[in-house]
This record gives C-alpha cells, structure tokens and sequence, in this order.
C-alpha cells in the first residue's frame, strides 16, 4: 500500500515518497515491489514507478490497479464498452509506464 486515504486521491508528494521507498525496499529485499492504492491514471503510474523524474525507474517495479478498473466498468452500459473503457485504461499506463 503506497499512501493512506481514499482509493484515487493520492497526491502527486505522496507517490514520489511512496515510490522513494518502493526503491529503497527492493535494494534492501532484492524483491520486486509493487506499489497500488491510488493509481488512477498514467501520470500517477509514472510517479509511483520513479519514471516521471527518471527514465530509470527508482520507484515501484510495477503498480495494482483497483478502483480505476471498477470505474471504466460503471462508466459503460453494455460489456463491450466496458471491454473497450478496461482495455483504454490499460492501455493508457502501459503506455505510460513504457514511456522513455
């Protein structure tokens, strides 16, 4: 769990720190490490994975998304936009996390 506080509104300080310490706990495990709670979009993909202020990524080695999937499937009416809303929201922070 990366910050304490409603699913979604964590802000951007608290992902940073959040993804300090993701670094600091796989350098002292060795173990990946995977931040969630508040992930909502790509630009906090890329601060919770360290790749918005470095390309290296020192933050988390991945991110849990929970709240944001719900939402793009109460957002739609029928399956196959809720197919299609899932599948953007995917999209959208894989694409951010690949971003260099």
């Amino acid at each position: 769990m990366s910050v304490t506080g409603v699913t979604g509104q964590a802000g951007d300080d608290a992902l940073v720190s959040a993804a300090a310490q993701a670094g600091r706990l796989r350098e002292s495990t060795r173990l990946p490490v995977v931040i969630g709670f508040g992930i909502d979009g790509p630009h906090k993909a890329r601060l919770a994975t360290g790749r918005a202020a470095n390309a290296l990524g020192t933050g988390a080695d991945g991110i849990a998304v929970g709240t944001a999937v719900v939402r793009a499937i109460e957002s739609e009416r029928d399956d196959a936009s809720r197919a299609r809303a899932v599948t953007r929201l995917v999209a959208s922070l894989r694409a951010a996390l690949d971003e260099v």
